[in-house]
């Protein structure tokens, strides 16, 4: 993947050069006679601000100039085939949730299924007799009691 789009600045990289610079710019200078007597010039290229620009200028110039900015198609292209990925992930989860979920037409009638299984012991001898009375056999008081 890198070697098509050129040099890039690594994270990793960007510290090293960035320690590198700050090490270089708080470094001590040498004690030279024209430091000693406080006569420095102004093209010497030993002062701290001299080496920060230096450093600076470095790692600017490491960055940009390898560097190969993409185009907006192939920016778009990678944008929407990242979409159309994520769409079908989700499609593929909704259906999958969908076939998980229950019908709640079913869930109601089986909470009513249970709840007359569950109370039928209290009641199921007024069930008994209202059976025996459909069929014909009497009044059913005689025959439960």
């Amino acid at each position: 993947r890198g070697s098509d789009r050129g040099y890039e600045m690594t994270p990793r990289a960007l510290l090293l050069a960035a320690l590198v610079a700050t090490a270089t710019a708080l470094a001590p200078a040498p004690r030279s006679a024209a430091c000693s007597s406080r006569i420095v010039s102004s093209s010497s290229p030993s002062t701290r601000r001299a080496a920060i620009f230096t450093a600076g200028a470095a790692v600017l110039s490491l960055g940009a100039a390898g560097a190969k900015a993409d185009s907006i198609e192939d920016i778009a292209a990678r944008a929407n085939a990242a979409a159309a990925a994520a769409r079908e992930a989700k499609a593929k989860e909704d259906e999958k949730d969908r076939s998980d979920e229950a019908d709640p037409k079913n869930l109601v009638y089986g909470a009513l299924a249970g709840s007359v299984v569950l109370s039928l012991p209290f009641y199921w001898k007024n069930v008994a007799r209202l059976a025996i009375k459909l069929t014909g056999g009497g009044s059913g008081y005689d025959k439960i009691k």
